[in-house]
C-alpha cells in the first residue's frame, strides 16, 4: 500500500516549467482530461474548462490567456 500512496503523490509532484513547448503540453494535458475521463467529447464542451476560450469562444470566467 505504500509504494501505491508514493506513486499516487508522484503523479502530482511538481514541475518548473523551463519552455513554451513544456506549458501548451501541460495545458493541453488538463484541457483534455475531461475528455480522457469520458465527461464530454470535445475539451471545450467542458463546463468549467478554460478550453472553450482557446478556442475563440467566450468562456463563462473572464480569462487573461496565454500567448
Amino acid at each position: 500500500m505504500t509504494s501505491t500512496v508514493v506513486h499516487w503523490i508522484d503523479l502530482f509532484a511538481r514541475k518548473h516549467i523551463e519552455s513554451d513547448h513544456f506549458l501548451d503540453q501541460k495545458l493541453a494535458d488538463i484541457h483534455n482530461n475531461p475528455v480522457e475521463s469520458k465527461n464530454v467529447e470535445e475539451p471545450e464542451h467542458y463546463l468549467f474548462s478554460s478550453s472553450i476560450d482557446y478556442s475563440g469562444i467566450k468562456g463563462q470566467i473572464d480569462l487573461d490567456l496565454l500567448d
